[in-house]
C-alpha cells in the first residue's frame, strides 16, 4: 500500500467499467433505441404535444439506458455485486462529468474566462477544507514548513473562512507574512450544520445546488477574477475541491499542478467503486484534464507516507474527567447519561450546548481554541467522532478513547475501523455502553503508554517525511511547465509511489 500516489496513467474510469469498454457501448445502444423506440410508437399520433413527445422520448432512453446496462452486464458475466460497485463507478464520473460540463460551457463563460491563461512560474496557492478544523490545523503546520525551506505561498482559499478561529488565521500571517486570504464562502457542509448524521441525499442536493444553481456561478466569478491576477501555477490542496474542481473543467486551465496532502488516501489503498468514494477523487484529483497526486496522512508508521498533522501533545498527569469534541457535536449528545463524571465539551456554538446541557451540571461547554491541548493532555477518556487528528492525539497520551460516528459520515466510518485494526485503547457502542466505559475509565490506567510512545515517535517523523515527500513535490511541481492536460489513473493497481 501506498502513501504517496502519482496521477499520470491513461485509464478512462476505474477498473470493473475502464476494462469493458462493452459496457458503455451496451449503454449508449441502449438509450439510442429507447429514443427510436419511443419516438416510433408516438410521432404518428397527432394529439400528442411537442412536451409529450420528449418526455416520452426521455422515458424511452432511460429504459433503454438501465435495459444496455443489464444486459451488458449479464453478457459479461458480472456478479450482482459486481453490477452495482460499476453502477456506482458510472454514477460517480457521469455525474462529475456533468458539473465539470456545466462549469465548462456556461459559468466559465458567464465568468469572463476564455480559453487558458499563462501562469506565473512557482506561484502557490493552498487550498484548505473547513469542515472541521483538521484540514486547517494541518495547513497550518504545512505553510509552517514551506516557509522553513524557503518556499512561498501566495495565497490561502478557505472553503468557508468564517469556521476559522482568529487565533488559526493569525498564525498563517505569522508564519507567512504577506500572504492573501482569500475566502470562497461556498462549502457543501459536512459538520455540524448536519446536525448529528450525514444524509448523503441531503449532501448530493446541496452539492448541485451550490455548484451548479446560482451560488455556483458567484464562486465561479468570484475565483476567475482572483486566477487571472494572481496567475497560480501550483496547489496545495488540503483535500478542498473547489481549485482541483475548477482547473479541471475550465477550458485551459489545467496549466495547474495540484499536489493533495490528506488523510483520505487511506480510502483509496484499492478502488472503492462507490459512489460518493469516486466523487471525492474525481473532484479533488480531476477526470478531464487535471495534473495531480495525492500524499497521504496516515496515523500510523509508514515509509512513503506523512504522520497525521496534529500538535502533538504534552505528558501531562491524569485527571478525573472526560473530554468530548466532534466536528459534528450533536452526535455526541449520549453524554448526557453521564453522571458520575465531569465531561467537558468543546465546541464552536457555545451558547447553543450550554443552552442545551444546561440539566447537565456535570457537562462543562468550552470553546475550541488554544486550551484544547492542556485538556487533552490531562483526561482520563476522550469521547470524540473518529477525526485522526484529535483521537490520535489522544493515544499519543495514552488516553483511550470513546468512539461515536456521526450516521452517515463515510469518511469518519472508514476512520473508525482503521482505529480498531490499528489501537488498542479505543471502542464504541457496539462493543460498550457508554456510561459503562465512563465508568471504568481511571486516571491511573497506565496499560496504554507503551503503544503511546510508538504513536509519538511516528508523529515527531512529521518533519523529516514532509522533508522527504511534500518538499520535494513542491518543487517538482514549481519547476514543471504546460504538463498537457495530463490525466491521472483510477482503478485497483494504477497507484505508484513516487519513493
Amino acid at each position: 500500500s501506498n502513501g504517496v500516489w502519482h496521477a499520470r496513467a491513461r485509464m478512462s474510469g476505474g477498473g470493473m467499467i475502464g476494462k469493458r469498454s462493452l459496457a458503455f457501448v451496451g449503454m449508449v445502444a441502449g438509450g439510442l433505441a429507447g429514443v427510436l423506440g419511443a419516438y416510433i410508437s408516438l410521432a404518428a399520433n397527432d394529439m400528442l404535444s411537442s412536451s409529450q413527445l420528449w418526455a416520452a422520448a426521455t422515458a424511452g432512453a432511460i429504459t433503454g439506458l438501465l435495459l444496455g446496462i443489464l444486459m451488458t452486464c449479464i453478457l459479461t458475466s458480472c456478479n450482482p455485486v459486481k453490477m452495482l460497485k460499476g453502477l456506482q463507478a458510472a454514477g460517480a464520473k457521469l455525474s462529475y462529468w456533468a458539473i465539470s460540463l456545466h462549469i465548462r460551457m456556461l459559468w466559465g463563460p458567464l465568468s469572463g474566462w476564455g480559453c487558458g491563461y499563462e501562469p506565473e512560474q512557482g506561484k502557490i496557492v493552498m487550498g484548505v477544507h473547513t469542515n472541521g478544523m483538521g484540514h486547517v490545523i494541518q495547513a497550518v503546520r504545512l505553510i509552517g514548513a514551506l516557509a522553513k525551506a524557503g518556499i512561498e505561498v501566495d495565497t490561502v482559499a478557505f472553503g468557508d473562512m468564517t469556521k476559522v478561529p482568529q487565533n488559526f488565521l493569525d498564525d498563517f500571517k505569522r508564519l507567512m507574512p504577506g500572504v492573501h486570504l482569500y475566502d470562497f464562502a461556498h462549502e457543501i457542509h459536512y459538520d455540524d450544520n448536519l446536525g448529528g448524521e450525514v444524509s448523503l441525499i441531503k449532501v448530493i442536493l446541496n452539492t448541485i445546488w451550490k455548484i451548479m444553481g446560482p451560488p455556483g456561478l458567484s464562486m465561479v466569478r468570484k475565483y476567475v477574477a482572483m486566477l487571472k491576477e494572481r496567475r497560480f501555477h501550483v496547489c496545495l490542496s488540503l483535500w478542498d475541491p473547489h481549485i482541483p474542481v475548477l482547473h479541471d473543467s475550465l477550458w485551459g486551465a489545467q496549466k495547474l499542478k495540484v499536489v493533495n496532502v490528506a488523510t483520505q488516501g487511506l480510502l483509496y489503498l484499492e478502488w472503492p467503486y462507490h459512489f460518493q468514494l469516486d466523487f471525492l477523487w474525481y473532484a479533488n484529483m480531476g477526470s478531464i484534464q487535471l495534473d495531480a497526486e495525492l500524499i497521504s496522512l496516515l496515523f500510523f508508521p509508514q515509509h512513503d507516507a506523512l504522520p497525521v498533522i496534529v500538535a502533538v501533545p504534552e505528558e501531562k498527569s491524569k485527571e478525573d474527567f472526560l473530554l468530548a469534541y466532534s466536528c459534528m457535536p450533536a452526535a455526541l449528545t449520549n453524554i448526557a447519561q453521564i453522571k458520575d463524571k465531569k465531561v467537558v465539551l468543546f465546541t464552536k456554538a457555545v451558547e447553543r450546548w450550554t443552552e442545551h446541557y444546561k440539566a447537565c451540571p456535570n457537562i462543562e461547554i468550552k470553546k475550541v481554541g488554544p486550551e484544547f491541548a492542556g485538556y487533552l493532555s490531562r483526561c482520563s477518556g476522550l469521547i470524540a467522532s473518529p477525526s485522526p487528528g484529535v483521537v490520535t492525539q489522544a493515544l499519543a497520551v495514552g488516553t483511550p478513547c470513546y468512539l461515536i460516528c456521526p450516521s452517515g459520515h463515510l469518511e469518519q466510518q472508514f476512520n473508525e475501523d482503521y482505529y480498531f485494526k490499528y489501537f488498542d485503547g479505543v471502542t464504541n457502542a457496539a462493543r460498550i455502553p457508554l456510561t459503562t466505559w465512563a465508568s471504568g475509565v481511571s486516571k491511573n490506567d497506565k496499560s496504554l503508554m507503551p503503544q503511546a510512545k510508538q504513536v509519538r515517535e511516528w508523529l515527531l517523523q512529521f518533519d523529516a517525511q514532509v522533508d522527504k515527500l511534500v518538499i520535494p513535490a513542491m518543487r517538482r511541481a514549481m519547476a514543471s511547465g504546460d504538463g498537457g492536460g495530463k490525466k491521472h489513473a483510477v482503478g485497483s493497481g494504477a497507484y505508484k509511489s513516487l519513493v
